[in-house]
């Protein structure tokens, strides 16, 4: 129930925010969600990073908070892949379902590894952080010759 309630404040507070205008401009802008990803990856292409990005399902379907949060590690993962694997092939894919949403992303590691207390270490930990509070589960780490970060998340929103 703890974990519940602490769900609600959390969607509660992002509502509230969500709400605040920017000074002067009378509207807030649009927070990003999962169908933004898309565009999102465009521009890392863009900027030059090589990606292979495939989506099946409707992310339009999926609540607010849910596509934000996906959206938020789409957004850390390939920012990652930029810091710390520039050059590296990186495959993305978002699986919308019934019950449960999926995201892949996977990159070559780098040749060569950061000096140790270079990065801070917050991404990861931000992401899986931001992936619990959400009822989901984020792997992220080595694999083979690779560098992973693997969500699911339910499709819903438990009722209140």
């Amino acid at each position: 129930q703890a974990e519940r309630l602490g769900r609600e404040s959390l969607a509660e507070i992002r509502r509230t925010v969500g709400l605040r205008a920017p000074e002067g401009t009378g509207t807030a802008a649009p927070m990003p969600a999962a169908t933004d990803i898309a565009q999102l990856v465009n521009e890392f292409e863009a900027a030059g990073l090589d990606v292979d990005f495939e989506m099946t399902g409707d992310p339009g379907a999926l609540p607010p908070a849910t596509g934000l949060g996906l959206y938020r590690v789409a957004q850390e993962s390939l920012s990652n892949v930029v810091r710390h694997a520039p050059g590296t092939h990186t495959t993305m894919s978002l699986r919308v379902g019934d019950e449960v949403v999926s995201m892949h992303v996977r990159n070559a590691l780098a040749r060569t590894r950061p000096a140790p207390g270079t990065d801070g270490g917050l991404g990861v930990r931000g992401m899986r952080e931001r992936v619990t509070l959400l009822g989901g589960e984020l792997r992220a780490g080595p694999d083979g010759d690779a560098w992973s970060v693997d969500v699911e998340l339910p499709c819903t929103v438990e009722p209140a």
